[in-house]
């Protein structure tokens, strides 16, 4: 099963990264500088920051959810 995963996340990111690739490079617009940077975060920003902030994200989010059913 998580290879089949991986497989289908694969073909998913490198055909969507294409299109985005050509689009970008072919067009000029405002925000085009915005756009790159969330792109390229995750060459910056290791994996496990992500996935903490996820987490810490997550976790206020449920504990908000909890608070309101009080």
């Amino acid at each position: 099963m998580s290879i089949k995963a991986a497989f289908i996340s694969r073909v998913i990111v490198v055909l969507l990264g294409t299109v985005i690739a050509k689009w970008m490079a072919c067009h000029r617009f405002k925000g085009k500088i915005v756009i790159e940077t969330v792109l390229r975060l995750p060459l910056v920003i290791p994996p496990s920051v992500i996935v903490f902030f996820c987490l810490e994200k997550t976790a206020v989010f449920t504990w908000l959810i909890m608070c309101d059913k009080l």
